[in-house]
């Protein structure tokens, strides 16, 4: 039997091309949709690109048969994806569905600025997740040879959801093509209900066995804007952007309202956050010019969702990553003095908070699991220092010259004391910070690395973490791609040195940094800086963020308020974002409640105290 998906094809090209009389199109079609079913890819890829091309006949003024046309060429292209093997034989299929992707995506809200239907908004953003997810998606599949799940069991998951698969498109197939008959329709829903709980049990057992699978499949979960919108607060708003080669699209969504927007052309929106990022400490003026026209392309187009919204989630894309929205001013001053406590920053308006899709943020739990006493786990804070002594002991060669002139880091013992006074600390300072020391240790709760970092743009799998050398064959560094093979079990990673979310982005595969190495290694949460930061800045933010930390509050919060409490306490000129706005911080929020050191507590010392009174008072009267 042919795969109804397929089939759907052909009524859907029927109905619409037997006006236009383009018999070339429909046969160009039914080729494609042979040769998918023969599961003969690539020749399904070459038919299905030359459908594209006879559709451009085809008056842009139909709409909806553009983008049906491009939904179909999106499905046989995850089916392509899905049936290749290797990440960098992908990529080249990757690219393909960046650019179908972004066409639909607009042809989708071209669509819902004429009708106003939310189903345009849904689909729109359910490709925005998609394309998001895809880097993420495939580079854990590339973890299960670590994870060691064996063939046979993959197979018969992916077999169970092919059958569950085809069962829905047979339903959808005959409701919507044979309404005054109820062929089948009964029998096909017990079989396909039957067949989605065979499912469910298989993934719990196969999830309970292997935990780290699971994130594999939260990528491929769809997102419901209703269920989405459901989980926010009153005082949130939930903000993804879509970042294609043209244009940028957002999509807001509050608890009481969806809101779907095209934004300006990319390369005018990536200009300016170039300028941004280069000016933000060479000159001031073209740094505040960048910060204010970033507010108005970005943020004031949506801003009336954003009433009365105290944290904006924010779902960053593309050279948006590279971007903290806290430091955006809403204001342009007029004769600006060099005074940067004057202006108004977008961090006294809102709280951001960034995650990697909005599949995290619905499997986001709204408290933090508790942690048995017992197996309680420390900060694991790691700080090389790149001292003169560490490095004379490893004089300079031609491969390692780089090393030699990394800059002294010994000031971040001043911090790592003021964590230690506040946490149960396991530190590895100086020589002992290696980089095997590191894995061999990074089992903490939170993970504290001082250091350097190293990125490659030319090859971002290749950007590096330094450490202290163990010997002289020790290269001293922690590349990125072997991260992808840790396996951490962090509440959360702080990388407290320069550009660690600084990385490359790519068509088809998303951002790749340090930070991203990280959460695929397993951590719940990443803090790192976007660029170059000032040493003794980052102690002072450091101390604040981690006191706040102390006194229970949310991730986000605490460094919320440690970047205003270094923003309200500096200089005209340490107001500068320089300062305070390059740290941010991804995934779960929840308090850290496990690490803590037991504080002093006057009320068991007074009991303490009251009960060895009464016993010396009763000593002398006997």
């Amino acid at each position: 039997m042919k795969h109804f998906r397929y089939g759907l094809i052909f009524i859907f090209v029927m109905r619409y091309f037997s006006s236009f009389g383009q018999p070339q199109l429909i046969k160009q079609m039914e080729v494609a949709a042979e040769y998918v079913d023969a599961g003969d890819y690539f020749r399904a890829l070459f038919a299905y690109d030359e459908a594209i091309n006879l559709l451009k006949k085809v008056p842009e003024s139909n709409l909806e048969l553009h983008y049906n046309t491009q939904l179909q060429y999106i499905k046989v292209l995850n089916e392509i994806i899905n049936n290749i093997s290797g990440f960098e034989e992908r990529r080249f299929f990757f690219e393909r569905e960046f650019v179908a992707y972004e066409k639909t995506i607009d042809l989708a809200y071209q669509l819902y600025t004429l009708t106003n239907e939310l189903k345009y908004v849904q689909q729109a953003f359910e490709l925005a997740e998609r394309n998001r997810n895809v880097l993420l998606l495939q580079t854990l599949k590339g973890v299960e040879s670590l994870v060691k799940i064996p063939e046979e069991l993959l197979t018969k998951e992916g077999k169970l959801l092919a059958e569950v698969k085809n069962l829905e498109d047979s339903l959808r197939f005959y409701k919507q093509d044979f309404k005054d008959k109820k062929i089948n329709i009964d029998g096909l829903e017990i079989k396909r209900d039957q067949k989605q709980q065979k499912l469910a049990s298989f993934k719990a057992e196969l999830f309970k066995k292997y935990p780290r699978y699971e994130q594999i499949a939260q990528q491929e979960q769809k997102v419901n804007l209703v269920a989405l919108q459901n989980k926010l607060t009153e005082e949130q708003a939930f903000v993804e952007y879509f970042y294609g080669d043209s244009s940028v699209y957002v999509f807001v969504v509050n608890n009481s309202t969806l809101f779907f927007k095209k934004l300006e052309k990319t390369a005018t929106i990536q200009s300016t956050i170039s300028t941004f990022l280069k000016k933000i400490h060479r000159d001031e003026k073209q740094f505040i010019k960048a910060s204010f026209t970033l507010y108005q392309q970005l943020i004031k187009p949506i801003e009336t969702f954003l009433k009365d919204k105290k944290q904006v989630i924010i779902v960053n894309d593309g050279a948006l990553s590279y971007l903290p929205f806290d430091a955006l001013i809403k204001k342009n001053p007029t004769n600006w003095d060099y005074n940067f406590k004057n202006l108004e920053y977008l961090i006294y308006t809102y709280r951001f908070t960034y995650l990697k899709s909005a599949v995290a943020f619905l499997n986001t739990k709204s408290s933090p699991s508790k942690i048995n006493k017992a197996t309680e786990k420390s900060i694991t804070a790691i700080a090389p220092l790149f001292s003169k002594s560490i490095k004379q002991a490893f004089p300079s060669t031609k491969t390692d010259s780089v090393y030699q002139q990394l800059n002294s880091l010994e000031a971040s013992v001043d911090l790592l004391n003021f964590i230690k006074k506040r946490y149960q600390t396991r530190q590895l300072v100086g020589e002992e910070a290696t980089a095997d020391a590191f894995k061999a240790f990074a089992d903490a709760t939170v993970i504290h690395l001082a250091t350097h970092t190293l990125v490659n743009k030319n090859a971002p799998l290749y950007s590096k973490i330094a450490f202290a050398k163990k010997d002289t064959i020790d290269t001293g560094y922690l590349v990125l791609k072997d991260l992808f093979g840790m396996n951490l079990n962090a509440e959360m990673v702080v990388l407290g040195s320069c550009e660690t979310g600084n990385g490359v982005f790519r068509k088809g595969e998303g951002v790749v940094s340090l930070a991203y190495g990280f959460e695929m290694a397993g951590a719940k949460s990443t803090v790192y800086s976007l660029w170059s930061v000032d040493e003794r800045a980052t102690m002072d933010l450091m101390k604040r963020f981690y006191k706040n930390l102390h006194e229970g509050k949310a991730k986000d919060l605490a460094l919320h308020e440690a970047k205003l409490y270094l923003l309200t306490q500096a200089d005209e000129i340490g107001a500068s974002p320089f300062y305070w706005a390059s740290f941010v911080m991804n995934g779960d929020i929840n308090p850290l409640i496990s690490v803590k050191k037991q504080g002093f507590n006057i009320l068991w010392w007074l009991f303490g105290f009251l009960m060895i009174l009464g016993l010396v008072i009763q000593f002398i009267n006997n």
